[in-house]
């Protein structure tokens, strides 16, 4: 069998194949001590437990090899890029991180043109890239700055190899095959065809594709390595540089591939041949998780690439549906059959979108076909029986290789990353953990990270963190790297929480996110990043003799999709220098990269980070002024509640705050205020965003006032919305639960699990019922209705075809209909309802 898998490998170089034969056995080293997981519910630790704890025994045992040691993808194949890079950034840096690294670094490899460029061996250039944000994701976990700097130099190396053999200047795209996809069976016509081999580059035309995977990738790659640079403090114009291309990358990517009829982004284009231009039209599951993951999908299209997915009776099949020589009962080897790391993919970029239902139909769906392994973890499942399935290609049926690495850390991600929510920053751990109530309190102990033993309990239900302690003392869901030793933290989840504060100041509840810096017209090659106080203001009098503020906050833990209703930054003055003159001083937006440096002292150091030479750009429209008198303690605030609601939902990159004279007194004398730096943490520059969280890209129970009852789409659908149901069934096919669509400019659309249709009101000539298959987006839309907070927990529907609101119309609970000109917030009211999120 070992020999038939072997002589089918497709595209593999001689350098892969001859890896094969050396890393045939595992390590003889003992088993890493890998988190254990403890589910209360005895029957889930039986099921989704033994998944986890036969990943863990996959990654750790079977696939870890060779002396040092290293991750191969299998029981049947070595070392790949792709596999090593996805299966580090899965789980194996959190895990095993020497381990990991040592996977990382030997597949960077010299290039006489190029420098140090990632290379696993062979002409699959497309599946290089990856590599980049598997590093990333590696420097978080560990803080390895030795490791950072060697990663960011092969990034760049590669991305300029890239961009000069492999980029579409017309199109703005790089070229080559999707995500893995190395067989031909991943293509339709005309590249399928069997010209004797399998391997996708050996069918003409294909090396010009322009896939949607590949692409994200690379966008990913430049966005890490404008990050890599400014934890490497290079210049700001390193950094503007690079984000700038992933910028266009984005854009050219939500230009060329969205196809709005099909709510979701296409395939690929062929960039050559007889369809050259054309994007095929169909679902390609790890694109899609990596638009979602990445940020390319903004918050409505996200919405509606979750709420329209297509799923196999298994689960998530790699792309669907069936190119026209396969079937379900001979699906193509990458077409229409189950690859679990790409589950994995999308599963993680859900969660992060906060489409909660999504990730836990991929979690469950994983963890079924894993419970029927019997332990041994497969590379490719049937997306029809569940049953471990090679696929068909050129006419042949593929075996099915054993104990796949990807597959393992696909689960053990989607528990990592989505269930307890672990976000890796580089100076910490943000935690958004993900309970569905079916699942029960569950525990991770033993996990290892940086100098820290730590143990997770989290109870509860739902995607909102409602309590947050770490050794029993209550903060925000965040934990520093510099900690060490054991910690307990315990999180508690609630269904849903409509409304938040966060208040961001360095050192409170764990914060530890803010950056600042004064800038030194006299000084102007100096940094002062590492400095307790901010000074601001003209020092002399002289026009020569200006300093500003920079002052930045990681905002990144207020859910992307919430819209913020206020946002004060308030300053400490700590001290005046040269005298005492009030001070009128300005308040800016800054919109170019910086960083922060450390230099030390008033007057700075020659160091490495942001000074007056190397000023951002900043918008030149003041956001408010405070006049700064002498008295030291005092506080002064401005509102920023625009700015950083643009923050938040990623409008704008945040780079903080300038603050400056923007007219300077002729009076001498600055002012200076505590910096983050600051002894004193009670004074340190303070952010308060109240924000409230839409229930868009949620599925939602619609529970009527009137009578207590919940609203269902009767019939599975084929009668009225009725509110006639005393408990929600909760689960595929409800008839009480619908998806939350963004339609955009306020509006949403509710599409019912019962039959995945969308609700209408008809125009308001008769009862709602789910009934469309896609909404109408626009002025009147009969599909469109906006939620209306009330206060005190309760909402009311306004439809947008006729601007009336929706009403049980009577206590009974009959049918609805938008037929009121304005609700009634009296008790027990026909017209409000209780909308929980699951």
């Amino acid at each position: 069998m070992m020999n038939m898998i072997r002589a089918s490998l497709q595209g593999m170089a001689p350098w892969a194949l001859t890896a094969a034969v050396l890393f045939l056995a595992p390590s003889a080293r003992a088993q890493v001590a890998a988190p254990t997981i403890a589910f209360a519910n005895s029957a889930n630790q039986q099921t989704f437990g033994k998944s986890y704890s036969d990943s863990v025994y996959n990654l750790t045992v079977i696939n870890t090899v060779n002396s040092p040691t290293v991750f191969r993808a299998g029981s049947d194949y070595a070392e790949w890029t792709r596999d090593s890079s996805l299966n580090c950034w899965n789980a194996g840096s959190l895990i095993d991180p020497v381990t990991a690294k040592n996977t990382l670094t030997r597949l960077i490899v010299p290039n006489s043109t190029y420098g140090n460029v990632i290379d696993q061996g062979n002409n699959q250039w497309w599946d290089m890239i990856i590599w980049s944000t598997a590093a990333w994701n590696h420097y978080l976990v560990t803080g390895d700055t030795a490791f950072l700097s060697s990663a960011y130099s092969a990034t760049i190396d590669t991305l300029n190899m890239m961009r000069a053999q492999h980029y579409n200047t017309s199109y703005g795209l790089f070229k080559g095959p999707s995500f893995f996809n190395d067989g031909i069976a991943g293509y339709t016509t005309p590249y399928n065809t069997n010209t004797g081999s399998t391997f996708v580059l050996d069918h003409d035309g294909t090396s010009e594709l322009m896939c949607l995977s590949t692409n994200c990738l690379y966008y990913n790659a430049y966005r890490v390595a404008a990050l890599m640079a400014a934890e490497l403090k290079l210049p700001t114009s390193t950094m503007s540089d690079l984000n700038a291309k992933a910028d266009d990358l984005k854009s050219k990517i939500n230009s060329n591939f969205w196809i709005s009829g099909s709510n979701r982004y296409g395939y690929y284009i062929s960039g050559t041949g007889s369809k050259a231009g054309v994007l095929e039209d169909y679902q390609e599951g790890s694109g899609l998780g990596w638009a979602l993951l990445f940020g390319i999908a903004d918050n409505a299209r996200a919405s509606l690439i979750v709420n329209n997915i297509h799923n196999q009776p298994k689960g998530l099949p790699s792309i669907w549906p069936h190119f026209v020589w396969f079937s379900d009962a001979q699906p193509g080897r990458h077409n229409c059959i189950i690859w679990p790391q790409v589950n994995g993919i999308f599963a993680k970029g859900a969660v992060k979108r906060n489409s909660f239902n999504a990730f836990a139909t991929q979690l469950e769906s994983l963890n079924n076909l894993f419970v029927n392994s019997a332990g041994n973890i497969r590379e490719v499942y049937n997306s029809i029986s569940g049953d471990p399935d090679g696929g068909w290609q050129n006419g042949g049926h593929w075996g099915i290789p054993s104990n796949q690495t990807w597959s393992a850390t696909a689960y053990l991600s989607m528990i990592y990353d989505g269930v307890f929510g672990m976000n890796f920053e580089t100076n910490g751990i943000r935690f958004s953990p993900y309970l569905k109530s079916a699942w029960g309190n569950v525990s991770l102990s033993n996990l290892k990270y940086r100098n820290m033993n730590l143990k997770i309990n989290l109870t509860g239900s739902g995607g909102m963190v409602s309590s947050f302690k770490l050794d029993g003392v209550s903060q925000l869901p965040f934990i520093p790297a510099t900690l060490s030793g054991a910690h307990t933290i315990d999180i508690v989840m609630s269904e849903t929480i409509n409304s938040g504060v966060s208040v961001f100041q360095e050192g409170l509840n764990g914060y530890a996110g803010t950056t600042d810096a004064h800038l030194m017209e006299t000084l102007s090659g100096n940094n002062s990043g590492g400095n307790d106080q901010i000074e601001v203001g003209r020092y002399s009098g002289a026009d020569s003799d200006d300093k500003s503020g920079l002052i930045k906050f990681n905002v990144s833990s207020i859910p992307s999709n919430a819209t913020v209703t206020s946002a004060v930054l308030e300053v400490c003055l700590t001290g005046v220098r040269n005298g005492s003159a009030n001070k009128t001083v300005n308040i800016h937006e800054v919109t170019g990269a910086w960083a922060e440096g450390n230099g030390l002292g008033i007057d700075g150091q020659a160091v490495p980070g942001v000074s007056w030479v190397s000023k951002p750009t900043f918008d030149g429209a003041s956001l408010g002024s405070q006049t700064i008198g002498s008295t030291s303690g005092s506080w002064y605030s401005f509102n920023i509640k625009d700015l950083a609601n643009a923050w938040v939902n990623g409008s704008k990159a945040n780079n903080g705050v300038m603050i400056q004279e923007d007219t300077p007194s002729a009076s001498a004398g600055t002012k200076d205020f505590a910096s983050s730096e600051s002894a004193n943490v009670s004074q340190r520059p303070r952010l308060t965003i109240n924000y409230t969280i839409p229930l868009t890209g949620r599925t939602v129970t619609i529970q009527s006032q009137s009578n207590g009852q919940y609203v269902s789409a009767d019939g599975a659908g084929a009668n009225p919305l009725i509110a006639n149901r005393a408990t929600p069934f909760i689960g595929a096919g409800s008839w009480e639960e619908f998806n939350v669509v963004d339609l955009g400019n306020g509006y949403v659309a509710l599409q019912s699990l019962a039959n995945n249709l969308y609700v209408t009101d008809n125009g308001g000539s008769s009862p709602l019922i789910a009934s469309r298959t896609a909404p109408f987006i626009g002025a009147g839309s009969w599909e469109g209705f906006q939620i209306v907070n009330e206060g005190g927990g309760a909402y009311a529907l306004q439809a947008q075809a006729n601007s009336k609101y929706v009403s049980t119309d009577n206590s009974a609970g009959g049918p609805l209909n938008a037929d009121r000109v304005s609700p009634s917030l009296a008790a027990g009211s026909w017209d409000l309802f209780n909308i929980v999120a699951h």
